[in-house]
């Protein structure tokens, strides 16, 4: 029904991939701009060893934004296998890098850079499953638009009453 938009259809922008001047590995752009060197480098690299462009961002993120000491703490853990993890703690700022892996490298509770989150914020306990439970659904209700709000309502209205003669609110 498009032609254009099918994969080769807009002639500019195969024409633009053809005359796009390559940037070198090294070294900065001409904008002034590291991270269209480090996007290339991570094409380039993901072509060499099989993995794609995402995750070689993700990997030098990781990398550039783990502290060295976080680094030195997490050789030989099995948090060090987790991408994830690494991911989330990477993006922490260094102090909370350090509380973070105190935790969860120490004796203590968490066993997740999520859980280590939730027991700094909420001062040295983790919410069980029901609290986890509640503070998703209250999130989730809180955010519904009036009309859902009020769709939900009716379906439950029953119990919500119930609830509140429960409680001498009516």
């Amino acid at each position: 029904m498009y032609p254009q938009a099918k994969n080769g259809g807009n002639k500019n922008v195969v024409k633009g991939r053809q005359t796009r001047k390559r940037i070198p590995f090294s070294g900065e752009t001409e904008s002034g701009r590291d991270d269209v060197v480090v996007f290339d480098f991570a094409r380039a690299l993901a072509e060499k060893v099989g993995l794609g462009p995402t995750q070689i961002r993700a990997a030098v993120r990781i990398w550039v934004n783990l502290t060295p000491e976080s680094k030195r703490r997490l050789a030989g853990t099995d948090l060090a296998r987790k991408h994830t993890e690494l991911l989330a703690l990477a993006e922490q700022s260094a102090p909370k890098q350090t509380r973070i892996l105190d935790l969860i490298l120490g004796d203590d509770r968490p066993e997740n850079v999520t859980q280590a989150l939730e027991w700094i914020a909420s001062g040295g306990s983790l919410p069980d499953m029901h609290e986890r439970r509640f503070f998703a659904f209250s999130r989730s209700f809180g955010a519904l638009a009036e009309a859902a709000f009020d769709s939900l309502l009716s379906a439950h209205e029953q119990r919500i009453i119930a609830s509140l003669t429960r409680r001498g609110r009516i």
